[in-house]
């Protein structure tokens, strides 16, 4: 019977610290959506011959930058004041690989 009542116990500390990872992962996209205005993010780009898509969906709404074949996502600047719209994307897709890279 004890070692039931341990079992249960250490199973809902897992629990209880995986409940809080998730909410601190949630906090951290929620800020980069907020940060990269995810709402105000327009599609951008003409498709040429295999072309680079990134599609990002958010509900019903979804948005799409296209890039020339082998042209990578546009780095952030750190210290732009205003990010360009290829930027924001990027800032959206390393936040959400970030966030789901196996750890």
């Amino acid at each position: 019977m004890r070692g039931n009542i341990a079992q249960l116990m250490q199973q809902a500390q897992r629990m209880q610290d995986n409940l809080q990872r998730a909410q601190e992962d949630i906090a951290k996209l929620a800020k980069a959506l907020a940060k990269y205005d995810l709402l105000k993010l327009k599609s951008e780009g003409k498709a040429g011959a295999n072309p680079h898509v990134v599609t990002i969906k958010f509900g019903k709404a979804e948005t799409t930058l296209t890039l020339g074949a082998g042209v990578k996502l546009p780095d952030v600047d750190p210290n732009a004041k205003e990010l360009a719209m290829g930027q924001r994307y990027t800032g959206i897709v390393e936040t959400l690989h970030g966030l789901t890279a196996k750890k």
